[in-house]
């Protein structure tokens, strides 16, 4: 999973930075890899081709350890363990979406403790 959190806002980079990466939902999702963009707030985004939260409380953030003016992007494989966190103060040097692919390709392919085959298994050999 790839959660997504934007500044709090409304912000326009963010909402440009959610636009981006929902030209990659399909390749994401080809690496075993669901993305969530995280709102505080409860701010309106335009539709996007994934789920969208509310974290109106900052809850999620403390949780995770962001900062409450933060945006950041949470990596998890596929059984829910953060695999990588970063976090952006105010800035938006956020990764490219294809950074972003090739993280969760990683994360997909990657299980050195238990040797879970990757997306070759989940498509039949393919």
């Amino acid at each position: 999973m790839l959660l997504v959190f934007a500044h709090p806002g409304p912000c326009t980079d963010c909402a440009t930075y959610l636009d981006e990466i929902s030209q990659v939902v399909d390749d994401l999702r080809s690496w075993g890899t669901r993305l969530v963009g995280v709102l505080p707030d409860g701010e309106d985004a335009s539709p996007c081709p994934f789920p969208l939260l509310s974290d109106q409380s900052d809850e999620g953030r403390r949780r995770l350890g962001i900062g409450a003016d933060e945006a950041a992007v949470i990596l998890t494989d596929r059984w829910g363990e953060v695999f990588e966190v970063a976090a952006y103060g105010r800035d938006h040097d956020l990764p490219l979406p294809r950074q972003l692919i090739e993280s969760a390709k990683i994360v997909d392919l990657t299980c050195g403790e238990c040797n879970v085959p990757g997306p070759e298994w989940r498509n039949g050999g393919t």
